[in-house]
C-alpha cells in the first residue's frame, strides 16, 4: 500500500500552487488585492486615497505596466546619472537634483522585474493611513515637492517565491502634487542590490509548500 501522508502533502501543496498563480489569497479571503484584480486607481477617482494609491502602485508593477506606475510615483535623483547611488551615499539634508523620467524608471523595471512583471510574484498587498506618522528617511525629498498634502501609509502584503511564502511591509509617503496622490519612492538602494528591492522591507519568510521543508 502507498503511503498517504506523502500523497496528501503533495496535493496540499499543488492546491496551494494553484491558488497563488490564479491570484487567489493563500492565507486568508479580506486580502486587498490578488492578481487578477483591476487597478484600483483605475476604477473611479473617488477612490484616489493614499492608501488605495500604494496598492495601486505594487499592482502595476506585477502586472507589468510600467507607465502607470511611473505616473502614480515621484522617484528623486540624488546624482545626474538615472544610476542612484547607494542609500549611505546621500549625505543628510541633502536635496535631489531632479526626478526620474519615465523611460528611466520604465527601463529600470523592465530589466529587473521583467517586460511584463513576470519577475515579481506579490498577493495579499493592502494598506493603512499611518496618523502621525512621518518616513524620515524621505523628508530630503519632500522639501523638493510642492505637495499640499503628505500621507504616510504602512503596505503589508506576501512576497512569493518557488514555494516559499514571504511577509514584507514598508512604510510609504504619499504626497498629493496638483490634486493627484503619488507615492514618493527613496531613489536609493544598497549595495549590490537592485533599486525595486528598496520597494520591500522586512521581508520574512513565513512558510514552505514544499515538502519537508520547514
Amino acid at each position: 500500500m502507498r503511503p498517504v501522508l506523502p500523497l496528501v502533502l503533495g496535493t496540499l501543496c499543488l492546491g496551494a500552487f494553484l491558488r497563488i498563480i490564479g491570484g487567489v489569497p493563500l492565507l486568508g479571503s479580506d486580502f486587498a488585492f490578488s492578481a487578477d484584480q483591476p487597478a484600483i486607481t483605475a476604477v473611479t477617482p473617488e477612490v484616489d486615497t493614499p492608501a488605495a494609491t500604494a496598492v495601486s502602485f505594487y499592482q502595476f508593477l506585477v502586472k507589468g505596466k510600467y507607465h502607470e506606475a511611473w505616473e502614480i510615483s515621484v522617484e528623486p535623483m540624488w546624482t545626474e546619472s538615472p544610476k542612484a547611488p547607494y542609500a549611505r551615499a546621500v549625505a543628510a539634508g541633502s536635496r535631489p537634483l531632479g526626478w526620474t523620467s519615465e523611460r528611466d524608471f520604465i527601463e529600470r523595471c523592465a530589466e529587473e522585474l521583467g517586460a511584463d512583471g513576470s519577475g515579481l510574484r506579490l498577493n495579499g498587498v493592502r494598506a493603512l493611513p499611518r496618523e502621525g506618522a512621518r518616513v524620515g528617511a524621505d523628508d530630503a525629498a519632500l522639501k523638493s515637492l510642492s505637495a499640499s498634502k503628505v500621507t504616510a501609509v504602512q503596505v503589508t502584503g506576501h512576497l512569493l517565491g518557488a514555494c516559499l511564502i514571504y511577509r514584507w511591509d514598508r512604510n510609504l509617503l504619499v504626497a498629493n502634487i496638483s490634486g493627484k496622490n503619488k507615492v514618493l519612492l527613496p531613489g536609493t538602494k544598497t549595495a549590490n542590490s537592485t533599486y525595486h528591492e528598496s520597494w520591500f522591507s522586512n521581508v520574512e519568510l513565513i512558510g514552505s509548500l514544499r515538502k519537508g521543508a520547514p
